[in-house]
């Protein structure tokens, strides 16, 4: 609908987007005409209710449609107030007479991001009859054809033991590459794959036959830093799989972000796995690194024991925490858990995090079950 702010013709966008806003999205069961897309879909519609649109993702550029709305106020994270303000709306006025930013007249079929970042009043003026002649300037879009593709940073592994053979690829044509290893900034030519044994991070770019340079891109590669070993007696959600039982002792870290690389997650079971020192060693504290999302069905285990043992046969409980976030706790948090203990030798140690069970009464997700979500366990 928006591309005809690039035919110059924006009265059509207008005509569409309101269509659209109006016949194609009811607050009824199925009021989403297809997939929702992961949201982009309502996404959309809130947008273009309030007059305009992104049309090229990471292009700050919006474009104008048709506003459903009167008046709008957008609080910004920095503080400051948009508002939005249109006039003479209605069922049938869904043209744009004219629009004005900060008060100035303004005859472009879009707007900058940073024309209104620090605040600002837009207001638009409908009608019911296309105005031809107040956009002067129109949207427009073009394909770049002399740029330089980024490079491709290839590994066996983003995890490893002992070493890593690592190359570097480019599709950029008669183009050469620059690399480096824990730098700035590239600074070696490429020429061979070479091997990393240490925590690094690589970065690279393409330099093509005229200098020009492409983006950099960035991999980074992670040392295990012992030789443990994992079995999870318990089975992860494949689309949460944390980077496989050698996740849980890696030493990366996961964000806020439940679905990040780094999170493991377990759905209408406990967390169980034993972990192998693969030798006697002494011990003094344990843990585990767990991540609350009430709103996606995420909650804190409700409690944590260790056991120990020298023959992967027979165990002993050293330890047991008793979890402190409330169920009812809907903020999104992180909570490494860790215990003292008097200080004994092992090679076993064998974790088990309860999973909250049923989804409680209260919830949108009622009856449904759990997920326990963790991404390092702790033995020092």
């Amino acid at each position: 609908a928006y591309l005809y702010n690039y035919g110059d013709q924006p009265f059509k966008t207008q005509r569409l987007v309101r269509t659209i806003l109006t016949d194609f999205y009811k607050p009824t069961p199925d009021g989403l005409i297809g997939n929702e897309d992961c949201g982009q879909m309502s996404a959309w519609f809130l947008l273009s209710s309030l007059g305009f649109y992104e049309v090229t993702p990471g292009l700050p550029q919006y474009d104008f449609g048709s506003p459903l709305f009167k008046h709008v106020k957008i609080h910004l994270e920095n503080g400051k107030i948009v508002e939005i303000k249109t006039i003479n709306n209605s069922k049938s006025a869904v043209y744009i007479n004219s629009v004005k930013l900060n008060g100035k007249p303004h005859h472009a079929t879009f707007f900058k991001h940073n024309d209104l970042e620090n605040g600002g009043i837009l207001e638009i003026e409908m009608t019911d009859k296309p105005n031809k002649s107040w956009f002067t300037s129109f949207s427009d879009t073009h394909i770049e054809s002399d740029f330089v593709t980024v490079p491709i940073i290839e590994s066996s592994e983003r995890v490893f033991k002992d070493s890593v053979k690592i190359s570097v690829k480019t599709t950029a044509k008669n183009a050469s590459i620059l690399y480096s290893i824990d730098e700035k900034e590239p600074n070696l030519l490429y020429t061979n794959p070479f091997i990393i044994d240490r925590t690094a991070t690589i970065q690279a770019l393409s330099v093509s036959n005229t200098n020009k340079k492409s983006p950099i891109v960035t991999a980074k590669l992670h040392k295990l830093p012992h030789n443990w070993t994992v079995k999870l007696f318990s089975t992860y959600n494949r689309q949460y799989t944390g980077g496989g039982a050698i996740g849980l002792i890696d030493g990366l870290r996961g964000p806020l972000n439940f679905a990040s690389s780094e999170w493991q997650g377990y759905q209408s079971q406990d967390f169980i796995a034993i972990i192998d020192l693969q030798k006697e060693t002494e011990i003094s504290q344990l843990g585990g690194s767990f991540l609350q999302n009430a709103r996606s069905w995420i909650w804190m285990p409700t409690q944590i024991d260790f056991e120990s043992s020298l023959d992967n046969e027979n165990f002993t409980k050293i330890a047991t925490i008793k979890t402190d976030i409330a169920p009812e706790n809907m903020e999104t948090l992180i909570r490494d858990y860790k215990t003292k203990i008097t200080p004994i030798k092992v090679r076993y140690i064998r974790i088990k995090a309860k999973n909250l069970g049923i989804i409680p009464s209260w919830h949108a997700g009622a009856g449904y079950d759990a997920f326990i979500f963790i991404d390092e366990v702790f033995i020092e």
